[in-house]
């Protein structure tokens, strides 16, 4: 899986306090290959591959559910059978005919 390419058309610089990724839910990746770099520049080079490799299991579950939340988007179409007409909404003949349920007629 190219997980390069995918991430590649979303790139943005997260220089705000307030900036998100692209990518919903990679907060954990990008906070595993955060501490793996903080790791290695203390020279703690196994925490930090650990850390790497925690990263990129965190952005293979991102991506897996990124690619099952788009694959499952729900799309309502109204159809008009001709069952109803304009006048079955008419505001106006229900108004006469007596008090509304919020007690304003």
């Amino acid at each position: 899986m190219d997980h390069g390419h995918l991430l590649s058309n979303q790139t943005r610089n997260l220089t705000n306090n307030f900036d998100s990724p692209a990518l919903s839910n990679i907060d954990n990746a990008l906070l595993s290959f955060a501490e793996g770099d903080m790791l290695t520049r203390d020279r703690q080079y196994a925490k930090a591959q650990m850390m790497y490799a925690d990263g990129v299991a965190q952005t293979k579950i991102a991506v897996g559910v990124e690619k099952n939340q788009s694959a499952n988007n729900l799309q309502v179409l109204a159809v008009d059978s001709g069952e109803w007409s304009r006048d079955d909404w008419d505001t106006t003949s229900y108004a006469a005919s007596g008090p509304s349920f919020l007690g304003l007629g």
